[in-house]
């Protein structure tokens, strides 16, 4: 009994020596050693750079310095699916394009969405279609603005015929003159008083469609130093001050239309 146990330990033995042997023969280890020899060297944190011949694959990436796609028509492809058949970003030849889901490649500054035109120094822009930008007639030199002229000497200068169909124009007292004359003259004149009450009276207004022309007074003609004055008041009326109180004393605001 225990010859046959001797014999099948023996074998045992024997076979696991054949087998370790013939797997030690049949590896071939590196020529030299790592990394000069046909072992990969590992990435490291050094600061000598390296090359990896094949994919790597991270979770994420965070880069402190420049990033170089090296070669030409390079992808930096979104999603799962790389090169023409994403979509992301890529470099024609030269030529940056990019492409949405399901779009396709298309240069930076132009499709949809994109901006393009020139413009000309000191002109204000405006959008000649949906996408693109153009001068206008307005004429900015940083202190006027000029409609027509590129000289304009006042804060707006227009060259050229103005049309106001509505609201008329407001002038710098606060007056409003919405008809102008015809046939090179006034059309209309009226005036309104004021009797002092004490040494002072304030006119009613011009009416409407009038506009003030000037102010006066009147009072007693053998005491001339009683007019103390008569001055524009508001946008269409005149203030006199009488220098005492006394009868007949006027003040007047003349309209013209």
């Amino acid at each position: 009994m225990r010859s046959i146990t001797s014999h099948i330990v023996t074998a045992i033995v024997t076979a696991t020596l054949f087998l370790g042997l013939s797997r030690a023969y049949a590896w071939t280890g590196p020529s030299a050693a790592p990394p000069n020899s046909n072992v990969s060297a590992p990435i490291n944190v050094g600061t000598v750079d390296q090359v990896k011949n094949a994919g790597l694959s991270l979770n994420a990436l965070a880069v402190f310095g420049n990033t170089i796609l090296s070669g030409s028509s390079r992808y930096l492809n979104f999603g799962t699916t790389a090169g023409s058949g994403g979509y992301g970003i890529r470099d024609n030849a030269g030529t940056m394009q990019f492409k949405n889901s399901a779009g396709s490649w298309t240069a930076f500054g132009s499709g949809s969405g994109s901006l393009s035109g020139a413009g000309t120094a000191n002109y204000l822009a405006k959008w000649s279609s949906a996408s693109a930008l153009a001068d206008t007639i307005l004429y900015d030199n940083g202190t006027n603005v000029g409609i027509g002229t590129t000289n304009p000497t006042a804060k707006l200068q227009v060259a050229g015929q103005i049309h106001s169909s509505t609201g008329g124009i407001k002038f710098p007292d606060g007056t409003v003159q919405t008809t102008a004359a015809t046939g090179g003259g006034i059309t209309a004149a009226t005036t309104q008083n004021c009797e002092a009450i004490g040494n002072s009276c304030v006119t009613p207004a011009c009416p409407t469609g009038y506009f003030r022309s000037g102010c006066s007074m009147s009072g007693d003609m053998y005491a001339p130093e009683a007019l103390m004055g008569a001055s524009p008041y508001g946008s269409a009326q005149c203030s006199c001050v009488f220098a005492a109180s006394r009868r007949g004393q006027v003040c007047y605001v003349y309209c013209l239309k």
